[in-house]
Order: C-alpha cells, then structure tokens, then sequence
C-alpha cells in the first residue's frame, strides 16, 4: 500500500491540500500560476515546480458533486460535475483577483500528507473554474469539471464561397458537414457546380456506399463518371454525379476515417469527436476499450449546421445508454449502466449510515420501440421519384426504422407501466433490437432509488462501481448490491452523500 492509499484508508490521518489555480491575467495577456495550500508548504530544488511557496490561505478541503444521468433511468443528457473551493481573504491580500479571469480556467486540487513531498500528492480535482464571488473574508471559486471543454462547436470549419472544395458564393459561410460511423441518406452538399462535385464530410472518410438522387440509387463507377453513375474520392470525402440530378441527391457514408482509420462503434466515435475540442489529452483508454466490447453495435452522427460538440457526444453515448465524463484527475472516461456486480467494490451498514432516503424512480416500461437506421435527410411525397414503389417511398419519408421488444407480463404486474418509443443512432436492425431487449431487461421492472449519507473516507468512491448497502429498512436487511449513480463529497467532514441505483 501506498502512503497515499494509507492516508486516504486512516480515518483518523491529517490531510493536507494544494491548489494550484491558473486564471487569465489581462495585465500581461496570459494565465499565471497562483500556488495555495491549508498549511503552508514549499516544494523542493528536485520538484516541479521547484522552490514553490504555496499560500497558506485554503480554508476548507474540496465540496463536489458528480452524477452520471439526471435521473435514475438509462441514458439522457451528460451531467458535469461541480463544486466549491473557499479561500481565505481575510487580510485583503487577494483583492487583486478582481482583475484576473477565472471562469473556465483550470484549477487543480492535489492531497496529502502532513510530511508528503510534492511527488508524493495526488491529484484529486482537476477541472475549471466557472465563476469567483468576493466576500469580506474570503474569496468562494465555483467549480466544474472539464466537460467545459465540450461546450463549443462541433465544426468550427465554414465554406469560405472562393471556389473549388470552399464552394461558390452561395456556400460562404455555411458550415461544412462531418460525418462519422455509418450514416444513412446524408443530404450532400453541391461544393462544385461545374463538375458535380458533392461533399458529405469535411476530411477523408472510410467508404460512399451509396448515392442516391430523388430516392433512387445511382451506379458507382470510375472518374468522370458516365450518365446515372457516380465516382467517389474518399480522401476528401466527396463524389461526383455523372449528368444532373432530378432532386435531392443524398447518401449512405461510413464516415471519418482521419489517422487512417475508420470507427463506428459508440466508444470509438466518442474519443474520435471528443479529440475535437482542444485541451483534451488525459483519456481512459481502458474504459473506453470496455465500453467497445459492451456496445459494439454500429452508430452513426451526421451534422451540416451548426451542432454542439456536447450535443454529438450526448446523442452517441445515449444510443448504447452509456454515461460520459471526467474522473477526479481530469481524464476523460466513460462507462454503461448496467445490473449491479455481484462482488460490491464497497459496503455500508447502519454504522456508517448518517441517512437514508428511498427517492421516486421512473415506472417501468412493458414495450419499447427503438429507432434506428436514421435518414438524415428524409424526402417528402414531391421530392422522391415516381419510380419507386409506395414502400420505398413512405420508408424514405421517415426518419427512423423501429425495432421493437414488449413483454405482456410486466403490465399485468404494473398497470401503469409504460409504453415508450426513443429514438437511437443505432444503424442496424438486429443491433437496434438486442439494445432494445437490453433496456426492457434493465428497466421492465420496479427499480429502487436511495440517496444515503455516509460517513466515508474521501476520494475513494468511482461512480459506475457496484455498493452494497446493508439497512434495517426498505428490503436492505440481508443487504443489497446497487449501482453508485450520483455522489456528492464533502472531505471537510469525511461525509459522501450516494445516490445508488438498482
């Protein structure tokens, strides 16, 4: 054992804290490093930062709150976690921050011990800060996590209308469309009039399986292509149509495929598009390898206007009903709901115990429709050919296909349960259907939401990991294994407040 994991495992042990702060410092149109600590601590020639002073001025350890979703059902929109983080300002020796800008910049928390060297501190925060408040003792930092690096476009790339790849001036200005996974009836872009030259991703991508005008599937062929042909050049992500069209020309892409290689499995394409907002280089390679074999299934993310990137990465992560986010060190990782494992990572009984609430969780659900194999650009009954069946027709006017999964059983045992249709960004069928039966497994029967207060070592807590709770209330008495979805710390008391699902 480590003298940090003994530090962490003694209850009884003196903890100390840095802060290392970075805010913009307009006087010299740069961040500066600003060093503090609960106690007063100089590092040493050999470290790194050497002969550092860190300010004896923190006056509580770190509060912060994580959750994976905002509720107790599967999937939905990412949560960042947020915090506080006090210092004293007592003297007015810090009145001089008014000047500098903090909101977004990093901040990072770092624990030890009474006698650690600086090499021996670990980093148990590392994120930005969103706002500061001024009081006449201290100064109040509020605190995210790094998902503030996900809120930004997702393409930041626009057609400049000079001709050739940046398109004519009709296109100056509008944003150039990104592709990536397996995407069905993407609307092309016309970038070359001349030369009917369509763009479908701004970068090379894996394949242009199909083109299609007005519905109708053009023949591939070679460069220049003939008459209802299209020849394709994947490294710039872009075709060309041998005569013109009769309306709107679309197609199915297996898209970005930068660094040479093409991915559409949720993980991958998670990592692939969240390298896009600069600052990101800490990543959980091992979760995300997980998460792949988990959720395989093939997806897909389309967008020619403008998206956020958050926005893409909610979308895909929700499509295997999978949760996103940064762990305490600042690295970015990822995880699924699941059933809880049979060994617990961690155990509470009524010893440690300060509270326990049963919370509402959601009904459950006896039948679920699953969209998948989208059509990002659907044709209305005007804009498809009069070649094609009535099928083809009505299916080209959708945006999704459905696979569905129902069990009877489960409304006869709960008369209000659900009915529900999600859509995904799913591609196939059959991977939409074992989804599907996935979810109504997870979420075809009443599930249980507690939110218990705990007394607890700090920072030893992941969320995603299995607890086993032991209560004399609730059907907890033989003890239960459940899921940690949600965890607010507050280290100054050695409290954890947990919200376990299962």
């Amino acid at each position: 054992m480590s003298r940090f994991d003994a530090l962490v495992a003694d209850p009884f042990s003196v903890r100390r804290y840095l802060a290392i702060l970075e805010p913009y410092d307009p006087s010299v149109s740069a961040t500066i490093p600003l060093y503090l600590s609960d106690h007063g601590f100089a590092t040493e020639p050999a470290d790194s930062p050497s002969n550092r002073y860190f300010d004896a001025r923190l006056l509580s350890a770190l509060s912060f709150e994580r959750h994976l979703y905002r509720s107790g059902e599967l999937g939905g929109r990412s949560v960042p976690g947020f915090g506080t983080l006090d210092v004293n300002n007592a003297d007015g020796g810090l009145d001089h921050w008014r000047d500098l800008a903090f909101d977004g910049r990093r901040v990072r928390l770092l624990l030890g011990g009474n006698d650690f060297r600086l090499a021996e501190y670990r980093t148990v925060f590392d994120g930005t800060a969103e706002r500061i408040e001024f009081d006449d003792d201290r100064v109040r930092l509020h605190l995210r996590d790094l998902q503030v690096l996900f809120e930004r476009p997702l393409q930041e790339n626009l057609y400049q209308g000079t001709g050739g790849m940046e398109g004519g001036a009709g296109l100056s200005g509008r944003t150039k469309p990104l592709c990536y996974g397996r995407c069905f009836h993407v609307p092309a872009v016309l970038v070359e009039g001349a030369t009917l030259t369509y763009q479908v991703h701004d970068g090379p991508v894996g394949g242009i399986d199909a083109v299609f005008d007005s519905g109708v599937a053009l023949t591939p062929g070679s460069s220049p292509p003939d008459p209802g042909h299209f020849s394709t050049d994947l490294a710039a992500g872009t075709f060309r149509l041998g005569s013109a069209p009769a309306g709107p020309v679309t197609a199915d892409v297996r898209g970005d495929a930068s660094a040479g290689a093409y991915v559409e499995d949720v993980g991958s394409l998670l990592i692939r598009i969240a390298m896009r907002a600069p600052g990101l280089t800490d990543i959980d390679w091992t979760a995300f390898a997980d998460l792949t074999i988990a959720a395989p299934m093939a997806t897909g993310f389309f967008a020619s206007e403008a998206t956020d990137l958050l926005a893409a990465l909610d979308a895909l992560a929700d499509a295997a009903g999978a949760h996103f986010g940064f762990d305490r060190s600042g690295r970015f990782t990822a995880g699924r709901l699941d059933e809880p494992e049979t060994e617990a990572a961690e155990s509470f009984d009524e010893t440690a115990i300060l509270g326990l609430e049963r919370e509402p969780a959601a009904l459950p659900f006896w039948r679920l429709r699953l969209g998948y194999g989208r059509h990002w650009r659907p044709l209305s009954e005007g804009e498809s050919a009069a070649s094609l069946g009535a099928g083809a027709r009505t299916d080209l006017a959708e945006h999704f296909r459905y696979a569905e999964t129902s069990d009877g059983a489960i409304r006869t045992r709960h008369r209000l349960a659900r009915d529900l249709q999600q859509e995904s960004l799913i591609a196939t069928g059959a991977d939409a259907a074992a989804e599907a039966l996935r979810r109504l497994t997870l979420f075809g029967t009443a599930r249980d939401l507690f939110r218990v207060r705990v007394k607890t070592r700090p920072y030893s807590l992941a969320l995603g990991t299995t607890i086993l709770l032991r209560y004399p209330r609730h059907g907890l008495d033989d003890g239960r294994n459940l899921v940690l979805v949600g965890l607010a710390e507050d280290s100054a008391y050695d409290e954890a407040e947990l919200t376990l699902w299962g």
